[in-house]
């Protein structure tokens, strides 16, 4: 579908290369075992210290214990053979706190950091953003959250299998969304995904997924 033909010599030798990657590719997502992923403990810093201080733990500690095996909520919708299965998507939480992909200009960020596995294959990366702490002494104050997706190379993946990977992790983080919000955003994530694929004629393009809303109402002891 998005190898390319030409005319010249090398032709011919780069469209074999392109099709034994493509094909190597496939093997490795499709053709291994379900990852077993092992839990680290997260290396917290304590509130204190500066780097604690400059990363706001103080305020965000609260996400810690509210996304608490939040991996082991999403395995368990892989159900093979089932009317209602996710994919064989694994999430490896790190130890490492510190996000990449919030806060780069303003300092450090803390949050919850993930490898996803599409079955044995490195896929990408999920981060939890925490907004801080709302202040107690506004009633009905919210605790919100940022989520962000990355999925490399996404056009090698079943259609069905990211739409509702990315939907079960919005609704297991942001429960107070709206259904429709949430699909609008996903189908709008993966549209620009396969328009990138067909404009630049490659499976190797990744998916960006960006997410925020309210997480809960109160906190949590």
């Amino acid at each position: 579908m998005f190898w390319k033909g030409g005319h010249s010599k090398t032709d011919g030798i780069a469209s074999a290369e392109n099709e034994s990657e493509f094909v190597q590719q496939r093997a490795r997502l499709f053709d291994t075992p379900l990852r077993e992923v092992a839990r680290k403990e997260i290396e917290l810093p304590s509130d204190e210290d500066g780097l604690g201080w400059a990363s706001g733990i103080k305020t965000r500690r609260w996400a810690f214990r509210h996304f608490d095996r939040f991996e082991d909520r999403i395995h368990v919708l892989h159900n093979e053979g089932q009317m209602y299965d996710i994919g064989p998507w694994r999430l490896e939480q790190l130890s490492d706190p510190y996000l990449r992909r919030f806060g780069i200009d303003d300092g450090p960020v803390i949050g919850l950091r993930f490898r996803i596995f599409y079955n044995s294959e490195n896929v990408g990366s999920l981060e939890i953003c925490p907004n801080s702490e709302p202040d107690a002494e506004y009633e009905g104050a919210e605790f919100s959250a940022m989520l962000e997706v990355d999925i490399f190379p996404a056009p090698f993946l079943p259609h069905e299998h990211i739409f509702s990977f990315l939907s079960a992790c919005v609704q297991e983080l942001f429960p107070f969304g709206e259904d429709g919000h949430r699909t609008a955003a996903i189908t709008s994530a993966m549209t620009a995904t396969m328009w990138e694929a067909n404009r630049q004629d490659s499976m190797w393009i990744s998916l960006n997924f960006g997410y925020s809303g309210s997480v809960t109402f109160k906190a949590e002891s």
